[in-house]
């Protein structure tokens, strides 16, 4: 075949393979944007929709709890008024002290309430007032409001259990009040009963203004009381009452209105919230729609037009091009992909050189995780260079100390953007020529051809002082410590092998020297992790490493035992690391399901501990520091002296220190308070002696 028909055939093939390769990009870009269409308008609007409804219920829910706070605050504000002496004597003798000294206009603004009205025992008015708080000026009683007064107190006096009754009330189709009514009745709680008083105020447009303000919503209130109310808010009203649950309706693609009834102060429904509640949840899910269509289109469009350009080259002027690339590549031992070809045309010459390069393009020279060659790609790279003419060859092996401590305690994610950072910084630090691998978990291995161990050493030094700048900007993060060894072959017939082993047995010895400033550089990065994730401070370590050490003086504890109780102090919450901050830091009570996560803290710190040589000591006491004396502790259910000594101690000091400090959850006892709570656990949550011991230290001075 001449030259003339070996150009018309590869004419042919081009167009052939153009035609298919062309159709076939256009139908599946065409399948591929039909398919993210039907999915996003199936699944993923349901999705969105879902979301978006607990959005607006979680709203409506924050528009109903400000609500409840507003009745709640009211009616502890009576009720500490109720439960006064100086208020049960005046029902009785009336006096004008208790007058001029309690129920002044400054008092009205400052309870921001509009009325007070006290009854005695006989549903008789024994003192009312009416202020608009406001504008400073006395107003009006309100129309019909005996009649409220009176059925209101005659209910309170009934009452044989002191409850109260609260909520809103309405009086007219204008006017709708929030009352908390208490029994009057003395400090002590006893009776009987002295009469009612009645604190309130008005729920009006201003308040519905306020809930508005304080929420961030467009909220409406709606009286369903009243002679005028139209068909639809009796159809919302009866399908909340019928269902049990919130009305929610969308009003259009950008708003949504939800609805709830809220009661009077005898349980009837009053009056009916409504919010609306910008959809922006559902608008970004349109425009993410629209948004990955014209991407996926717009890509469409540019991939065939570039695909079209490459096809009518790539067959022609690149198959020479194509060639030399290839031999190339496999000349210079460098990773490529595999070129399938088939046919007969030009590209059958590259099948030699692409036979050629299987074997090595069939081996991933790279470690996954940092970028940097992995052990496969050395091992072929020291063969290549273990010949006379590289001599003399260093060897740097590197181990990152205190990864599986940092892998147990914050996570294997923290443990490999450690790895990371630590590749970078060797990549960094040595040179172009150098060659850094990953060796294996923890392990890095340098090779440094036509380099002496001076120079290998100064390359160690800068990456230690590399590492040292990173620790110092790293803003109290996970330190990068590396242990290394170092050897040279300078002569042929040394074995590589044996290079190598003799740089990590010298590493080895490093690590072991270096093992203590790690340990203090990764005990402070647990104590700064624990600090930010609790409310523990830097002052709370302090407070009872002081108690714990002064106890353990006290028990005659050696000085190796004392150690272990000062790293006990710092470490014996570290378990907490792993607990959500959410629960950690709630300031109301637990449920039964937190608490249970919470208990587990100690186990956690356990094994946190025992995977570091380091920490491993104290492992046993942080296990066991919630066990308690009389066996009803957590997690083993020790009893007595089971107990480690040192987890008896500070269960004693952690318990006094939290007692003393404030929590998010309670304020803090007196010393005195806190001491008489240790005394009355001694033999049940705390060992006698000890506590018998902590309480001579906390009621004696300190000696200098």
């Amino acid at each position: 075949m001449n030259r003339i028909n070996k150009f018309e055939i590869s004419k042919l093939f081009k167009i052939d393979i153009r035609r298919k390769t062309l159709s076939f990009i256009g139908i599946s870009f065409f399948v591929l944007i039909a398919c993210i269409s039907i999915l996003s308008i199936t699944i993923f609007r349901n999705n969105f929709i879902e979301i978006e409804k607990s959005h607006i219920q979680d709203n409506t829910n924050r528009v109903r709890n400000f609500l409840n706070e507003e009745i709640n605050f009211l009616n502890s504000i009576t009720h500490d008024w109720a439960v006064w002496d100086d208020t049960y004597y005046f029902i009785n003798d009336r006096n004008q002290a208790y007058i001029a000294s309690n129920l002044t206009d400054e008092g009205f603004t400052n309870l921001k309430i509009n009325l007070m009205v006290f009854t005695n025992a006989n549903n008789e008015i024994v003192y009312e007032k009416y202020f608009d708080y406001n504008n400073g000026v006395l107003i009006n009683k309100p129309e019909n409001f005996n009649n409220v007064i009176i059925k209101i107190s005659s209910e309170i006096i009934n009452k044989d259990d002191y409850k109260s009754l609260d909520g809103l009330i309405q009086l007219d189709d204008k006017n709708i009040l929030l009352l908390s009514a208490q029994p009057i009745i003395k400090s002590d709680v006893s009776g009987p009963i002295n009469g009612t008083l009645i604190f309130g105020k008005f729920f009006d447009d201003g308040e519905i203004f306020a809930l508005s303000e304080n929420t961030n919503l467009e909220i409406e209130m709606i009286k369903i009381q009243t002679k005028n109310i139209n068909s639809d808010t009796q159809k919302i009203s009866s399908e909340i009452l019928d269902k049990k649950q919130d009305f929610i309706e969308p009003i259009s693609i950008r708003e949504i209105q939800s609805y709830f009834l809220v009661n009077d102060i005898f349980g009837n429904p009053i009056i009916l919230i409504k919010i609306i509640h910008p959809r922006s949840i559902y608008v970004s899910w349109i425009r993410s729609t629209f948004m990955i269509i014209g991407i996926m289109s717009l890509i469409g469009i540019i991939f065939t037009i570039t695909a079209s350009k490459y096809l009518d080259k790539i067959l022609l002027k690149r198959v020479v091009e194509l060639s030399k690339n290839v031999r190339n590549i496999a000349l210079n031992d460098k990773k490529h992909i595999k070129l399938p070809v088939t046919g007969n045309d030009e590209l059958t010459l590259l099948a030699n050189d692409i036979n050629y390069m299987l074997e090595k393009i069939n081996k991933s020279y790279f470690d996954y995780l940092t970028g940097l060659y992995n052990r496969s790609f050395f091992e072929e790279e020291i063969k290549r260079l273990d010949t006379e003419r590289q001599l003399p060859i260093s060897i740097i092996i590197g181990d990152v100390n205190g990864l599986k401590l940092i892998n147990d305690t914050f996570g294997h994610i923290k443990g490999d953007k450690l790895l990371c950072e630590t590749a970078k910084l060797l990549k960094k630090s040595a040179r172009k020529e150098d060659i850094v691998s990953r060796w294996g978990g923890d392990e890095f291995i340098i090779i440094l051809p036509k380099t002496k161990i001076n120079i290998a050493q100064k390359i160690i030094e800068r990456i230690k002082i590399n590492c040292q700048k990173y620790n110092n900007s790293n803003n109290n993060g996970l330190p990068v410590s590396i242990a290394f060894g170092i050897s040279e072959k300078i002569e042929k017939n040394q074995n590589i092998d044996d290079l190598i082993k003799n740089a990590e047995d010298k590493m080895y010895r490093h690590k072991l020297m270096e093992q203590n400033s790690f340990h203090n550089s990764i005990i402070t990065s647990l104590e700064i992790a624990l600090e930010e994730k609790d409310f523990e401070t830097e002052n709370h370590v302090k407070r009872l490493k002081d108690l714990s050490l002064r106890i353990g003086k006290m028990m005659q504890l050696s000085d190796y035992e004392l150690d272990e109780l000062s790293l006990l102090v710092t470490l014996h919450d570290i378990g907490k690391i792993c607990i959500a901050e959410n629960i950690l830091l709630k300031p109301a009570n637990l449920s039964s399901e937190e608490w249970e996560l919470v208990k587990k803290h100690p186990e956690i710190g356990y094994r946190i501990a025992s995977s570091s040589p380091e920490l491993a000591t104290v492992a046993e006491a942080i296990l066991h520091h919630h066990e308690r004396w009389d066996g009803t502790g957590y997690p083993k259910g020790l009893k007595g002296e089971e107990i480690p000594l040192l987890s008896r101690i500070i269960a004693i000091v952690d318990s006094f220190d939290a007692m003393t400090n404030d929590r998010p959850y309670r304020s803090a006892l007196s010393i005195e308070e806190a001491l008489v709570e240790i005394e009355m656990c001694s033999g049940t949550q705390f060992d006698p002696k000890l506590v018998e011991s902590f309480m001579k230290i906390v009621r004696s001075p300190v000696t200098v």
